[in-house]
């Protein structure tokens, strides 16, 4: 019996339906070359930018947009469309910018339930989402851009200024808010929910556009952390930005977290369930399915030392891919960015990964205990990684809507977290918020952190759910082998 499956094993090792889908994903990871190249690249002023800001006074909504060059300095003559959906229609008003780079209009709201909204200048689209949820009469909120913004200096190019475009309950000068800063020898903020006695006071902007110069700084100064509080001294905005040799302000460079989130959130983690499922039906599935299967046990070999040998070596095939790609990917870190993923957040990336790469092969396996053809095969596992990948923030979207839950909200940030319990394509984005953090963004445009355990994200339910997708599918996979022995 052991010769058999040793060698099912090795075939199965050595089939080029294994070997092929194993190096495509090892390539993929040469993809992450120009995202480092693209997100490390130094930031540019050369295009300016609108603003747009706004409170709601029942029944309407009231916006000020404010356009601006690279040096913060005003634009006239830009045309700001804003438009505004609800249950009672659509709205939509064009302005232009004045030689203060301001515009104002007004529209007529007074419809219960979601808002939605979209920002043009000219004919570009700025922005478009979902007016914050529980937003009180007369309370401003951001709408399009950044509160604080960098912009360069014009005396000094080497450096850059903070732009700060905010505005007060019901439309007025932002006289309540106040802004503080905090010089770092680290990259970030020193804390995600600073108070005013641990930042300094940079001012009080005295209209709704005002340009702030940040006083000399210590050696050694790495970063720059700005902040602003409104009069209660809450915190309402928080940024962070890294410090230029000349001194001046400028994005801080991404951090191989950074990159690596992005990389496996929008390239591996969509690949690697497909790979598995195409793996799985070269391997098994086609010979199951055409009866190939069955010349096969001809020979002292059970059907579940089949099934099982052949699924523990597509397991580690692409297990061995997923490892192999993480040290190219943390190759190309150390070239391009000098540091390289903590340890960690590697090893919890490639565990992800696995376990979404081990629960669709045992998916795709017990399917083919129950599908007859090739064609129906194929058809259900594509469509399933489409609906379970593609179409799962979709899903999520409509049940919100029929449940009530506002769009941004920490309840919908809840929903979407719980559902994706259910999902094994989800498995990674649950890790990746349990290393990354929540946040739930703030009505002024900021952002509130959360602890990932509010909505359940802890290691103990993470290990548990992860478990569970692989041996869910596997299970039932050889139960249904077995009753067939």
């Amino acid at each position: 019996m052991v010769g058999p499956v040793r060698h099912e094993f090795v075939r199965t090792m050595k089939s080029k339906s294994v070997i092929i889908p194993m190096l495509v994903i090892i390539l993929l990871s040469l993809a992450l070359v120009p995202i480092v190249k693209l997100a490390s690249a130094p930031p540019t002023f050369s295009s300016g930018g609108t603003t747009v800001v706004g409170f709601y006074s029942a029944p309407n909504y009231h916006f000020l947009a404010y356009s601006f060059n690279t040096y913060g300095q005003p634009v006239l003559g830009n045309q700001v469309n804003i438009t505004v959906v609800d249950s009672s229609g659509t709205r939509s008003s064009t302005v232009t910018t004045n030689s203060s780079g301001l515009a104002s209009l007004t529209l007529s709201g007074g419809s219960a339930g979601q808002v939605a909204y979209s920002v043009k200048v000219g004919a570009q689209l700025v922005t478009e989402g979902v007016f914050p949820p529980n937003v009180s009469s007369g309370e401003s909120f951001g709408v399009a851009g950044s509160p604080l913004a960098s912009v360069q200096d014009p005396s000094n190019s080497s450096r850059s200024d903070l732009l700060s475009f905010l505005e007060g309950p019901n439309g007025s000068l932002p006289s309540m808010f106040r802004i503080y800063y905090n010089y770092s020898s680290g990259i970030g903020p020193e804390s995600n929910n600073p108070t005013e006695s641990q930042m300094k006071y940079l001012g009080t902007p005295s209209s709704y556009v005002s340009i702030f110069k940040l006083p000399d700084m210590p050696p050694n100064t790495s970063s720059v952390s700005l902040a602003a509080f409104d009069s209660n001294g809450t915190l309402v905005y928080l940024t962070s930005y890294s410090i230029e040799s000349g001194g001046g302000a400028s994005f801080a460079p991404p951090t191989p977290s950074e990159v690596f989130t992005l990389f496996v959130s929008g390239v591996l983690a969509l690949v690697i369930p497909l790979m598995a499922i195409l793996v799985a039906y070269n391997s098994y599935g086609k010979d199951r399915v055409t009866g190939i299967l069955e010349s096969v046990l001809a020979r002292p070999i059970t059907r579940r030392s089949l099934g099982l040998s052949r699924y523990l070596s597509l397991v580690i095939a692409t297990s061995v891919s997923l490892v192999v790609t993480m040290l190219v990917m943390e190759l190309i870190s150390k070239a391009l960015l000098g540091d390289i993923l903590p340890p960690t957040y590697a090893a919890s990336t490639v565990l992800a990964l696995i376990v979404e790469s081990a629960s669709f092969i045992g998916i795709m396996m017990l399917l083919s205990q129950f599908l007859r053809s090739q064609g129906s095969m194929i058809l259900v596992g594509i469509g399933l990684w489409i609906i379970l990948d593609f179409f799962w923030g979709v899903l999520i979207l409509f049940a919100s809507f029929a449940l009530g839950i506002q769009i941004g909200s920490g309840n919908y940030l809840g929903l979407t977290i719980q559902s994706s319990f259910f999902n094994p394509a989800q498995f990674y984005s649950l890790v990746g918020e349990y290393l990354g953090g929540l946040s739930v963004s703030s009505v002024i445009g900021g952002s509130t952190p959360i602890s990932p355990a509010t909505y359940g994200l802890t290691p103990l339910t993470l290990g548990i759910t992860g478990v569970f997708w692989v041996l869910a599918p596997l299970s039932a996979f050889v139960y249904y082998v077995v009753r067939r022995d």
